[in-house]
């Protein structure tokens, strides 16, 4: 509330038994008086230099200069806007000012939830970066901790280790031989190589017409290969040296699986990924 609107209130409320012309014009001429202030403070202003870079010798010179500045730009936005007399009753200001304080309070509510659900959500982040930081730090204390077993380790559980992996590794040989050798086996015995010079071959219909189709054994050797040296490309495209009834019997099986958008490219099931 300006001085005006102050002068008005204090008015109305000591002099209501007052007779109203006089209090009119009173208010008036006062009013009067505070207009020519203004237009003299106004003149001063314009007056004045325009603003420039500060002064070394005389700094608070043109800081003065800047502050008439933004006095003058206050002065033109109070002349622009409309300015409303409030009534003189003492009921109806009490009433505009309940309405104020009300607006304002409803606004200030509004102001406090959105700062209560920017500081749940910020309470909320920092428990979550505590959780994290907690973790990495659990982490680290178990990382630390197997530096330091690895560092106390002695010579002799060094070489005990070393032993244990190295017995490990002949005994997963062996085991890996013999069941090559038994694959070996089962192949040669139940699925022989296919002959063209055979009899029962060259009267079947899906004997190969070439003697450069690979047994099955050999097969199964070059998906496995492909799939324990090749990982990141485990398919292998099917040509003539690979005989389709082998093909489709390792299908059938489930030892083999087409990709998914080329029916030529075939690679071995993953068996470990199964269990």
């Amino acid at each position: 509330m300006n001085r005006f609107q102050i002068l008005i209130t204090m008015a109305a409320s000591t002099n209501i038994n007052k007779d109203t012309n006089k209090m009119k014009a009173r208010l008036m001429q006062e009013c009067e008086d505070l207009w020519l202030d203004v237009n003299k403070l106004q003149a001063q202003v314009a007056s004045t230099a325009q603003d420039g870079p500060v002064d070394e010798g005389n700094p608070m010179m043109s800081i003065s200069e800047v502050k008439i500045k933004a006095l003058k730009g206050q002065l033109a936005t109070e002349n622009e806007r409309e300015h409303v007399l409030l009534p003189t009753d003492p009921e109806t200001l009490r009433a505009l000012l309940r309405e104020e304080l009300e607006s304002s309070i409803q606004q200030l509510e509004q102001t406090l939830e959105v700062i209560q659900g920017q500081r749940r959500e910020l309470e909320d982040e920092v428990k979550w970066e505590q959780q994290v930081l907690h973790q990495q730090k659990q982490m680290q204390a178990t990382l630390q901790n197997k530096v330091t077993m690895a560092r106390n380790m002695s010579k002799a559980s060094k070489t005990s280790l070393e032993a244990d992996l190295t017995t490990t590794k002949t005994r997963m040989e062996k085991e890996i031989m013999r069941i090559m050798k038994e694959l070996k086996y089962f192949s040669k015995k139940h699925f022989p190589h296919p002959d063209a010079t055979d009899s029962d071959a060259i009267q079947s219909p899906n004997s190969p017409t070439d003697s450069n189709v690979l047994p099955l054994l050999d097969v199964l050797e070059n998906f496995m290969n492909q799939s324990v040296e090749k990982e990141d490309t485990p398919y292998i495209e099917i040509d003539d040296t690979y005989w389709p009834p082998y093909i489709e019997l390792l299908l059938r099986c489930g030892v083999l699986q087409r990709h998914e958008q080329n029916s030529n490219l075939l690679r071995l099931t993953p068996f470990h990924f199964k269990f």
